[in-house]
């Protein structure tokens, strides 16, 4: 099961009228690309064989966001309808749990593994893809205090404001997800940048470019790449006021 980020309006991800990055090339290659998500059938449909039509998807999110604006204290809603521009990347789970790993490790210096030859280069070093099993991941995500969001299993990021809270809440389309303020994201990926000297754009973009590390790659350099993919995605986001969402 690979991983996507998507940025944009809600109603037009339920409504899945957008595409990942993966069938964007296979559009400009001429070969068709299908995803499934869980609970889907060949089609986009889900398990009963029904889609989101794009206004029913419009109307549902904007009673959904009502009752969760009112439920957190907000009187401030962000627009979302389908045909509003959306963006993704892919940093996919390797990605991903090298960025997680690194905050845990930052949250719990002392479950490091013990280093060799490098930082984060050691004989038993914890595996990105496997970032659950790791003693300081699991550690650090019981109580986070500086990455509350990236270690509490949050998928949406939404432009709300809660002091950084992470909440859980049903979605659109029913099921219970974990959540938690975009700007909270940006903040966290910002500081993990800062404490791998990871801070000059430029060399982000060129690590975003040179594509995903090798499947044995190590933890930082793992971590380098999914940075170098959310942290615009993230920023995207908070400029536009519009969610971020983790799409698998």
């Amino acid at each position: 099961m690979g991983m996507d980020v998507y940025v944009g309006p809600l109603s037009r991800y339920l409504a899945r009228n957008w595409m990942t990055v993966v069938q964007q090339v296979g559009a400009a290659t001429g070969r068709r690309v299908q995803v499934l998500h869980l609970g889907e059938s060949p089609g986009g449909h889900d398990a009963a064989g029904t889609a989101i039509d794009e206004e029913a998807a419009d109307a549902m999110v904007s009673t959904w966001q009502g009752e969760l604006l009112a439920a957190l204290g907000s009187d401030t809603p962000w627009e979302d309808h389908h045909d509003l521009p959306y963006w993704t990347d892919k940093p996919d789970w390797d990605e991903y749990g090298g960025l997680v790993l690194l905050a845990s490790y930052l949250e719990r210096p002392e479950l490091v593994p013990t280093a060799r030859g490098g930082l984060f280069r050691r004989a038993h070093a914890d595996d990105p893809r496997e970032f659950q099993r790791a003693e300081a991941y699991q550690a650090a995500s019981a109580a986070p205090t500086r990455f509350p969001s990236l270690l509490s299993g949050t998928e949406w990021w939404l432009p709300v404001e809660t002091r950084g809270r992470v909440f859980r809440a049903p979605r659109p389309d029913g099921p219970v997800t974990t959540m938690a303020p975009v700007s909270r994201l940006l903040l966290e990926l910002k500081e993990v940048a800062e404490a791998i000297g990871l801070t000059d754009r430029e060399e982000r973009v060129a690590i975003r470019a040179a594509g995903p590390p090798d499947r044995d790659a190590d933890v930082e350099t793992c971590a380098r790449f999914g940075l170098s993919t959310l942290l615009p995605l993230a920023g995207k986001a908070y400029v536009e006021r519009q969610p971020l969402l983790l799409d698998f």
